[in-house]
């Protein structure tokens, strides 16, 4: 892979931020690297004069301030994390003298103003990273390797490996899973009960979802089954049911793209089937993963998929009881994969208070730190120790199964600079496919076939560009 193309034209994207305000990061711009050395020389300068201070603690760091950028919560959570906020405040101030300042930060806009910081080599210390972020930022340059640093975290074995993978890039640790989930599927054991049907549990299969399915959308005279279409969760759903179907989004050495082929075909046909067979509302196909939480918290759907950050909304919604959570069904070989998604955390390359910000981060990378955030975003921790003593995890009947996903699921997402693009890539062939479906009611397996073959053509230039 080549480092730090992913910098192109970033000053100039730097300079227009305000026009990419409220849009998804989506494409990384090209061209020549932009060098951060300038910064990092700012940083040694700092680095020296925290040394001659040979004081500890609080008065070690006093009058330093330490800029956390994070990704923007639900309303439901805010005003539970700013009470954590203002306590993880007090904790730092007390700890190490530092005061910690959070900012907020739109999902649609992180990954754009991470890359317009390091372009312009100022910014936040910490920055949160969420789904396929974390290579393009590390590709980039824009954080501090944690090698030699990782004692202060516990170690690597002290997270999960299935998410410490998205914290290294090129044989080195940039960044920690802080915390996140997987995708599974929802259902509404109300409606299963109504019908007469049993609930689905672990090991169901394809034939178990599709049976369930077609029974259900018959006796409710409507549709059962809600997917996204749309959005980049409409990829990931893809993506690991094609490894369910024992297939890859790329080679192992991330050459070339092997979706296109008969386990991309069976992945999509699934989805397709249920949509011709009248299973899947039409509307799926310009929904997103937000709308299907409505249709199901609604009851005008028995089945969807979702994140575990839907629990705290289903449960102030009042449907906490009538509910259930179940990982995807496996594939006809009995193979089970699920999409591990974390949010990672690290510091900035061109931080002037590198130390200072590795200290503010182990604090958040505590147990009880890392446990507290992830309950109230109802997201599942990735540090061991926060599963281990915490039964509201594991025992938890909804929140157990994101952990099963997350313990067994092997789907990742390519640690590639241009992984950001070809997820976009393959969202905009979704997209292509089922649109066509539901404007013509039924699809081709050449149809399909064709549309992969267009996008493994786009996704196969990025990768040997």
């Amino acid at each position: 892979m080549k480092r730090k193309r992913i910098l192109a034209g970033l000053v100039t994207a730097a300079l227009v931020m305000t026009s990419l305000l409220g849009c998804g990061a989506t494409d990384e711009t090209k061209g020549d690297a932009v060098d951060v050395a300038e910064s990092n020389d700012n940083v040694t300068e700092n680095e020296e004069v925290q040394a001659e201070d040979s004081s500890s603690g609080g008065a070690k760091y006093e009058g330093v301030e330490v800029t956390w950028s994070v990704n923007a919560i639900g309303d439901a959570q805010k005003e539970q994390f700013d009470e954590w906020a203002e306590g993880l405040k007090a904790e730092v101030k007390d700890q190490t003298g530092i005061t910690l300042n959070i900012e907020m930060v739109a999902w649609g806009d992180y990954l754009n103003k991470h890359l317009a910081s390091i372009a312009s080599g100022t910014g936040p210390d910490i920055i949160q990273m969420g789904s396929c972020s974390y290579p393009v930022v590390m590709d980039a340059d824009g954080l501090v390797p944690l090698d030699d640093k990782m004692d202060m975290f516990g170690g690597e074995d002290a997270f999960y490996p299935s998410a410490m993978f998205y914290g290294k890039y090129n044989d080195h640790i940039y960044a920690l899973p802080w915390g996140g989930g997987a995708r599974n599927y929802y259902y509404r054991k109300d409606i299963f009960e109504k019908y007469g049907l049993e609930e689905p549990g672990i090991d169901w299969t394809w034939e178990d979802l599709n049976r369930d399915v077609e029974i259900l959308t018959e006796k409710m005279g409507s549709p059962a089954f809600l997917p996204c279409g749309t959005t980049h969760d409409a990829s990931y759903v893809f993506w690991f049911t094609l490894e369910a179907e024992d297939g890859k989004i790329l080679s192992d050495d991330y050459s070339k793209t092997e979706f296109n082929n008969d386990a991309g075909l069976k992945a999509i046909r699934h989805f397709a089937d249920l949509y011709e067979k009248g299973c899947i509302p039409a509307t799926f196909v310009e929904y997103g993963i937000d709308d299907c939480q409505a249709a199901f918290v609604n009851g005008e759907i028995a089945l969807t998929i979702g994140s575990d950050s839907w629990m705290p909304a289903l449960e102030q919604a009042g449907i906490n009881d009538v509910y259930g959570v179940v990982p995807p069904p496996k594939g006809e070989n009995g193979t089970f994969t699920n999409l591990v998604i974390p949010s990672c955390l690290g510091v900035t390359s061109y931080s002037k208070n590198q130390d200072a910000a590795l200290e503010v981060l182990s604090i958040i990378m505590s147990k009880d730190n890392v446990s507290e955030y992830n309950r109230l975003i109802g997201w599942m921790p990735f540090k061991n120790e926060c599963l281990e003593d915490d039964p509201y995890f594991t025992e938890d009947e909804h929140r157990s199964m994101f952990v099963y996903s997350v313990e067994n699921g092997h789907t990742f997402f390519p640690q590639h600079a241009q992984v950001s693009a070809m997820r976009d890539a393959t969202t905009k062939m979704l997209q292509t496919i089922y649109t066509e479906l539901v404007t013509s009611g039924s699809i081709s397996d050449d149809y399909i076939r064709e549309q992969m073959d267009v996008c493994a053509t786009e996704v196969n230039a990025m990768l040997n560009d």
